[in-house]
């Protein structure tokens, strides 16, 4: 087992928080939001891993025992940077879902016109094969939408609630 810490664990902690956010940012087209969020994971980094840094030479007593009672072990800068994280999650899951399930393009939801919810929901009443994997298939990429959404706002709270709680 390789130690976790240094630029090797950075890059893997960014490559598994980020790949949700770029897989949806991608399908919907979204590639300001995938900047900003690389940029913001690119300055967590840099925050959370100095290694040019040695420890420092002196502790102010007052500030220690004042961070060792709030429980906040991070600075100011670092949890807004996982605060401005979390909105950037936030917005690239309620981006993604409003392009795929169809509302956000004139209803078209990049399906030849007729919303994904639509297609879905037409599978009730099927009455031929071919409107029965139609309906499926929209199915199944609601349940991916689903999905995506979900690991955007998992990795937002994660954020959001690392930065709000300064840990």
């Amino acid at each position: 087992m390789g130690e976790w810490s240094g630029p090797g664990a950075i890059a893997a902690l960014c490559a598994g928080t980020l790949s949700p956010l770029l897989l949806t940012t991608y399908a919907s087209g979204e590639r300001g939001v995938a900047a900003v969020g690389c940029a913001l994971a690119a300055a967590l980094a840099r925050l959370t891993v100095n290694p040019s840094a040695g420890p420092p030479a002196l502790y102010e007593k007052a500030l220690e025992q004042k961070a060792l009672r709030n429980a906040t072990i991070t600075s100011d800068t670092n949890r807004a940077v996982r605060i401005a994280l979390c909105a950037t999650y936030v917005w690239a899951a309620a981006v993604f879902a409003w392009r795929m399930v169809g509302a956000g393009s004139g209803g078209s939801g990049g399906s030849g016109g007729t919303a994904l919810l639509s297609r879905a929901a037409a599978g009730v009443g099927a009455s031929t094969l071919e409107e029965m994997g139609s309906a499926l298939g929209a199915a199944a990429q609601l349940a991916l939408v689903w999905i995506g959404c979900f690991a955007n706002c998992r990795v937002g709270t994660l954020w959001g609630s690392s930065g709000y709680c300064g840990q």
